[in-house]
C-alpha cells in the first residue's frame, strides 16, 4: 500500500526482507538481482560489472529498474513527478 518509499529496498539489498515481510519467488529475484549491484558498489565504487546490465551514473530522471529485463529508465516517476513539478512550481 506504501508502493517503494526511502529505504524500502534495504532489507532486499541485505538479504534480509524475509525477516519483515512474506516473500514470494519475484521477492526473492529482486534480491538476487541487486546485492551484487549493491555489493560491487561498496567494494570498488562502481556497481557494474561483466555483462550485467550496465547501472549508469545519476542523470536528471535516469534509474535502473530491477525487473527482468534489468534497463535503464529516464522517466522516472512519470505523471508522479509532473504532479508535483506543477504543483510546486510557483
Amino acid at each position: 500500500w506504501t508502493r517503494a518509499f526511502h529505504t524500502s529496498e534495504i532489507p532486499f539489498v541485505f538479504g534480509n526482507a524475509h525477516f519483515f515481510t512474506e516473500l514470494g519467488q519475484a521477492d526473492l529475484e529482486y534480491s538476487a538481482r541487486v546485492m551484487p549491484y549493491w555489493l560491487r558498489f561498496v567494494v570498488t565504487g562502481d556497481p557494474n560489472a561483466g555483462g550485467a546490465a550496465q547501472w549508469p551514473a545519476y542523470e536528471s530522471g535516469s534509474h535502473m529498474v530491477f525487473a527482468e529485463p534489468m534497463r535503464v529508465d529516464d522517466n522516472f516517476g512519470g505523471r508522479d513527478c509532473e504532479f508535483w513539478k506543477e504543483y510546486l512550481t510557483p
